[in-house]
């Protein structure tokens, strides 16, 4: 990691126009997109593909129009920036991760220069004052905050990976038979009032946001919920167009609550591993939409006992080896998970100090370290 060397002294006020010079990106249909291996980059990161780069990277893009105006996407390789962006066209010798991070921390919402439409006008925020270290400092906190990114970057590859090979080995088993054979509907639930101080809940946009559950004040939550007590897999009622399953694998060590707007199953004889692997085949979840065919999207809503009727590939038709795998692949993804949410925390409190100069970045390593 690159050894820092600047004091505290050399951190001054400049104007962001001295750092970095901004442009709008450009048009780009998607219509005359050609599929390539070059990231459209839009207001909320990148949007697609395209077979042709406007700009070389690394690059640095910030949303400017929409609900996600201010929003910046660090980009390693050549991409082509939208029209609902502005890009650093000259980073004017700063580290273009820094750059990105300065981006990340900065709040430009009061820079606001559109009407009905959220706009971000670059003429606004010329004159932003910035607090900025010299060179190589900003090469140090990008490098430190860097390494954090990266390794959640490995995880979330990894994950996807192992669940991918997991679905597959799934897919494998020769024979057929219902859900139900395989697990039973778990239904007890508790009311507010019986909730510990701090709970695991594992609610439908704590998955969405990264499949681990939400350390929530008991007192905040006001309807009931599902005890959770031993592993099983969570599966979401509504629109099974777009599953939602849930493999709690293990589970924290603190009260754990889901919402009832899953089902909770627990399996039998089988690792809930196996059990997510076998749910989450394709196949499934065709299944279960055409069972709510007719209703509109976001009514959709599977029934218990339909999903338990379901007929799926047996697991317990696969050689003991391969169950063992995915249920050994199940914990790494457990694992992996827990490590990138230690690794986010950390990250977030990081962020700030190192980018104001609150915290030398040599103190920073040893947190980081103690976290890895």
């Amino acid at each position: 990691m690159t050894s820092w060397s600047e004091s505290m002294g050399e951190w001054r006020q400049r104007p962001l126009r001295d750092l970095v010079s901004l442009q709008r990106g450009y048009d780009l249909p998607a219509e005359t997109r050609i599929t390539g291996t070059v990231p459209v980059v839009g207001s909320g990161g990148i949007s697609g593909w395209h077979n042709e780069a406007r700009e070389e990277g690394p690059g640095v893009v910030v949303g400017r129009a929409g609900a996600s105006i201010g929003k910046p996407t660090l980009v390693k390789g050549a991409y082509w920036p939208l029209n609902t962006t502005l890009f650093v066209k000259d980073f004017k010798g700063n580290d273009p991760r820094w750059v990105y991070y300065l981006f990340e921390i900065t709040d430009f919402a009061g820079y606001n220069s559109g009407g009905a439409q959220p706009m971000l006008n670059r003429n606004y925020i010329a004159d932003l004052q910035v607090r900025t270290p010299g060179i190589s400092e900003q090469r140090a906190i990008a490098d430190l905050l860097g390494a954090l990114d990266d390794k959640i970057s490995a995880n979330d590859r990894v994950i996807a990976n192992a669940e991918s090979l997991m679905i597959v080995q799934a897919g494998n088993a020769s024979s057929r038979t219902s859900v139900a054979d395989l697990a039973e509907q778990h239904k007890a639930t508790l009311s507010p009032g019986y909730f510990d101080a701090k709970v695991a809940h594992f609610s439908l946009p704590s998955f969405d946001e990264g499949k681990m559950p939400e350390i929530a004040s008991g007192g905040s939550i006001k309807s009931n919920k599902i005890l959770i007590s031993e592993p099983c897999v969570l599966m979401s009622k509504l629109n099974p167009r777009i599953p939602r399953i849930w493999d709690l694998a293990a589970l924290p060590g603190r009260m754990s609550l889901a919402s009832t707007e899953f089902v909770a199953l627990v399996p039998g004889r089988i690792s809930s591993s196996l059990l997510w692997a076998t749910l989450s085949e394709p196949s499934v979840s065709v299944d279960l939409a055409a069972n709510v065919a007719g209703t509109s999207g976001s009514h959709q809503r599977v029934k218990p006992a339909e999903l338990l009727a379901l007929r799926v590939k047996d697991p317990r038709a696969l050689a003991r080896e391969v169950q063992q795998s995915i249920a050994d692949l199940g914990v790494l993804c457990h694992l992996r998970r827990m490590e990138s949410a230690r690794l986010r925390v950390t990250r977030s409190q990081l962020l700030p100090l190192l980018m104001s100069g609150k915290v030398w970045v040599r103190e920073a390593e040893k947190v980081v370290e103690g976290v890895v």
